[in-house]
């Protein structure tokens, strides 16, 4: 059976239309429609020091959320903070942070995703003064 031609035209603009609001294509994000915000969980970390000392051990482990993978992570302060890792491959990935007995306020830990847009990780460890 043969359409005719107005309904043909009808037709194929109702198939454009509906193909058009199925999103996808050329986003770079993870995900189709809004991207969810780039973050990291937690994004502060804390340790209270005891008077004259700096901490040393496992601090966190760090969740990487939204933006776009995979994310390098550049730590600013490599005499205090050790990473596990340099890269994370997807989000909902982590990587863990460890003191090493150098105290810092803040030290920071840049997370930068595949389309070069940044949060960061302030990590605190100050020096308490001793009291005599």
């Amino acid at each position: 059976m043969k359409l005719p031609l107005l309904n043909r035209v009808a037709l194929a603009s109702i198939s454009v239309a509906v193909l058009a609001s199925c999103g996808g294509g050329g986003s770079e994000d993870n995900e189709a429609g809004a991207p969810a915000p780039f973050n990291v969980q937690p994004s502060t970390i804390g340790v209270k020091n005891a008077k004259g000392t700096c901490a040393a051990g496992f601090l966190a482990e760090v969740f990487v959320y939204g933006g776009s993978a995979p994310y390098y992570i550049n730590n600013t302060f490599p005499d205090g903070i050790v990473l596990n890792k340099s890269k994370v491959d997807d989000a909902g990935g982590s990587f863990t942070i460890t003191l090493n007995g150098r105290c810092m306020d803040p030290g920071l830990v840049v997370v930068k995703d595949k389309l070069n847009r940044t949060v960061t990780v302030s990590v605190s460890s100050p020096f308490e003064e001793a009291t005599p």
